[in-house]
């Protein structure tokens, strides 16, 4: 009897095994009541049932049904860490960091990568575990209560910045990754500058097989490559770019766009990433030089004195610096650069030969010269200057000579033109005269030239007569004589001293500047001895009229604000005399933005204050009896309180599928888009009602550029966006309509004397609907009653099974307590008899259930 027992339990845990073995999903629950009706589909996790542990960070709950990606907890379970994939020992990676399980010890293991807040969720039995991984003690949790069924983890901190290494560009987009996602690269290798870009898109037909429905296209070099996308780095909303696998060698990194942000957009040289081995020897240039023979001089080469550089002429070194050479002949001189710390820069002479030659035969003297002037200055000069002219195309040196006076004797050199040098003493008044020699030659034939410098050629430049002022009704007219050195004033030939001086009655009078000795007028590039300046006077406008009333006016603004600019305020425009003026609407313009605001007098004797210094914007006409201001008013406030910042990110999607191809721009208050499709004119997109986004369709091979502005001065974009651009793909081959595939899967644990309940367990997958018996059931881990129990797996709208997949299973419920009683009983009477032959009728029962899921298969 005992090793029947024993046949029995090995016989139901093969058959669980077999069932178990096809679960690869998440699995949650389908109620059913035992005793063999269904009982209604009550969800058991409708809410959290008290936790059973809650300490440390880890929070433990005895569940029956509850699983990690129940909505009650929100943890990710995909399918890696899910189900027979735990049969073994393993690791799941992902960008926040690992989960690794050990089987045996029931054991699970994190490593969180930093920037990150995740929490992991274990499920093992009926209990399951949650651990917040920044409270929790260790890295590890052994979940002691049962054997792992399936792990989870629930991402809590803000994604991390985007991120650009030497190997990979990581953008953290902060949703699930979807097609139109991109990161673009501007590389230089090898002085070549080119793209490398990846960009997620909608799989199609001839691409490889990517269970998230989504691949990554990569443009590089060797390229182009289509990747497939899992949907766990799908819905990790991480787009991790490795291009370093695309290159080799050295590489600088220039730009990079993520979607709509950038890294060193501006293309800042100092920001560039240089990646890869660069030499580590420093790369320096030799320098050398050589000075051929003259007439005059040797000839000389010079070998530059560089850091890291030897010199050689031949196998002898030499060292640096400036080598005479006396007679024509040829020196070769080689550099070499000092290894290992040291190299020549690419392209570098490392090797320089200097060809040295005679002179022309006799070096024949050569007929120069120079001429010298006296320079006549503007008083008041504090120098004496002299210019040398040389009508030759080479510098010739010189000395000159002061007659009487040696200590002022001095030299210089003579470039082609006009060169300028002063004698070494002050300027005295009067000026005094010295003769100046001008010496040049070869030191046997002297040549020179002699020239007088004579007193009274100092010119007078600034002359001017002011101020004059004309004879008023109350005052006399006057002029002022300036002070000049070098000049003497008349009027009539008689003398007049600088000072100011009245006139009363109208006249004309010509004031006469004369050169004093030692001075000339200059005016004009011409050069006098006199100038005469005419003084006019004429007669006021009669004085003797009354003195009228005078009045103002004024006017007053509305400062500008946010959505209206500048504005006048007529309710505070003041007139100071209401009796003797008005403001005249009738003659003024308020609009603007240029304006006119016109104030008449009412009272015939009166007139507006007008000031001798004209005040722009304020204009007196009609012989003082309208006043009028004029002026542009000031647009609307645009301090930075008054401009809205749009933070706008994506506001373009596509679809770009065989069945479809459109784009949609999604509205945006402040933003305008202009969209420009082909080749056609460009449109502004006009919202209509309350209408939020704009789907427009397009054609196959349509290339479409969508370029979002602010829609006013109001309005600012920060960062600044990207243009969605993009060329719609060309099928050539006619669309076929498929839907997406899912798989399902319905696993049964027959009742057993340590659990007399049969448990049916339903996959929870996309797309499927599940029937129990013909009833609409939930999946999840459900009770089932004894008999027979029919499973139906049907896709949803949209959905689609592979040809492969199964979509029926049959159960049949076992009832053990008959077994489990005969242990119980001391003797083997007509109750052992029928219980084994209930055993073997479920012993059949399970083949007839393998039998026919082979016959299925």
């Amino acid at each position: 009897m005992l090793r029947k027992e024993a046949r029995r339990r090995l016989r139901r845990r093969e058959i669980r095994t077999r069932f178990v073995a096809g679960v690869t999903a998440i699995a949650i629950g389908l109620g059913l009541a035992v005793g063999g009706t269904v009982a209604a589909t009550a969800n058991p996790n409708a809410t959290l049932s008290t936790p059973v542990v809650n300490s440390g960070g880890v929070v433990t709950y005895n569940q029956n049904g509850l699983v990690c990606n129940s909505s009650l907890i929100n943890f990710q379970k995909p399918a890696a860490i899910d189900g027979s994939n735990l049969d073994n020992d393993g690791t799941y990676t992902a960008p926040w960091g690992t989960l690794s399980w050990d089987v045996s010890e029931r054991t699970v293991t994190w490593s969180i990568t930093p920037g990150w807040d995740v929490d992991v969720c274990v499920k093992g039995g009926t209990y399951l575990s949650t651990i917040d991984t920044s409270t929790a003690s260790g890295t590890s949790y052994t979940h002691t209560y049962a054997g792992l069924s399936h792990l989870g983890f629930r991402i809590n901190a803000a994604q991390p910045t985007n991120n650009l290494t030497c190997e990979i560009a990581t953008n953290y987009t902060g949703r699930a990754l979807t097609n139109g996602d991109h990161i673009n690269m501007d590389i230089v290798q090898n002085g070549q500058k080119f793209q490398v870009n990846a960009q997620i898109d909608i799989r199609q037909a001839q691409d490889p097989v990517s269970e998230s429905g989504l691949v990554v296209r990569v443009n590089a070099p060797g390229g182009p490559y289509t990747l497939p996308l899992t949907t766990a780095q799908r819905d990790s909303g991480v787009f991790a770019f490795t291009y370093s696998t695309y290159l080799s060698d050295a590489f600088t990194v220039e730009w990079v766009q993520f979607n709509s942000t950038y890294f060193n957009q501006n293309r800042d040289q100092s920001r560039f990433l240089v990646c890869g081995d660069l030499p580590t020897e420093e790369l320096v240039t030799p320098t050398a030089r050589m000075v051929d023979l003259t007439c005059d001089a040797a000839g000389s080469y010079t070998l530059d004195d560089i850091e890291g550089i030897r010199w050689f002429i031949g196998s002898v070194e030499v060292q640096p610096g400036t080598y005479p050479v006396a007679s024509a002949g040829t020196v070769v001189v080689r550099a070499e650069a000092i290894a290992p710390d040291y190299g020549l820069e690419p392209g570098a002479q490392s090797e320089f030969t200097f060809v040295f030659t005679e002179p022309d035969a006799g070096c024949a003297a050569i007929d120069v010269n120079l001429t010298l002037t006296y320079m006549e200055e503007c008083a008041p000069d504090s120098t004496y200057t002299f210019r040398v002219r040389n009508a030759q195309s080479f510098s010739v040196p010189y000395t000159f000579t002061v007659a009487g006076n040696p200590a002022l004797n001095g030299s210089g050199v003579a470039a082609p033109g006009d060169s300028f040098f002063d004698l070494d003493v002050p300027r005295t008044n009067p000026a005094q005269s010295y003769t100046v020699t001008l010496k040049w030659g070869d030191g046997t034939t002297i040549l020179a030239e002699q020239t007088v410098k004579a007193s009274g050629r100092d010119k007078v430049c600034e002359l001017t007569v002011e101020p004059v002022v004309d004879i008023a009704c109350a005052t006399p007219g006057s002029y002022t004589v300036p002070t000049v050195l070098g000049v003497s004033w008349s009027i009539a030939g008689q003398p007049v001293a600088p000072g100011t001086y009245t006139v009363d009655d109208p006249s004309t009078l010509t004031l006469r500047a004369t050169a004093t000795s030692g001075h000339v007028l200059y005016l004009n590039g011409q050069l006098s001895t006199t100038r005469d300046f005419t003084l006019s006077f004429t007669s006021p406008e009669p004085c003797d009229l009354p003195e009228l009333p005078v009045t103002n006016a004024s006017i007053a603004f509305l400062e500008p604000t946010c959505d209206l600019g500048q504005q006048l305020d007529p309710a505070n425009f003041v007139v100071e005399d209401a009796e003797l003026a008005r403001y005249a609407p009738e003659l003024s313009d308020l609009e603007g933005p240029s304006y006119s605001v016109v104030f008449v007098i009412t009272d015939d004797d009166a007139v507006f204050f007008d000031s001798s210094e004209p005040t722009p914007g304020r204009t007196v006409s009609d012989g003082g009896k309208t006043l009028t201001f004029t002026g542009t008013l000031l647009g609307p406030d645009r301090s930075e309180e008054c401009v809205t910042v749009i933070e706008l990110r994506d506001p373009v999607s596509y679809v770009d599928t065989c069945f479809e191809q459109s784009f949609t721009i999604t509205r945006v208050v402040g933003i305008v888009y202009t969209v420009l499709i082909n080749d056609e004119t460009p449109f502004v997109v006009e919202w209509v009602g309350d209408e939020t986004t704009r789907t427009y369709a397009v054609d196959e091979g349509d290339s479409v550029r969508v370029v979002p502005s602010p829609a006013s001065d109001r309005y600012t974009i920060s960062p600044e966006p990207a243009p969605f651009e993009r060329t719609f793909a060309v099928y050539p081959f006619e669309c076929l309509e498929t839907s997406p595939l899912t798989t399902a899967s319905a696993s049964f644990t027959p009742a057993s004397c340590d659990d007399m309940t049969n448990w049916l367990t339903l996959e929870d997958a996309e797309g499927v609907q599940w029937w129990v018996n013909g009833q609409r059931a939930e999946p999840g881990t459900w009770p089932m009653s004894t008999g027979k129990t029919v499973v139906t797996a049907t896709p949803l709208q949209g959905f689609g099974f592979p040809v492969e997949q199964p979509t029926r299973w049959e159960f049949a419920g076992v009832d053990p307590s008959g077994e489990c009683l005969e242990l119980a009983s001391t003797g083997v009477g007509q109750g052992a008899l029928t219980a084994g032959i209930a055993g073997l009728v479920m012993l059949l029962l399970g083949a007839g259930i393998l039998g026919y899921r082979r016959q299925r298969a």
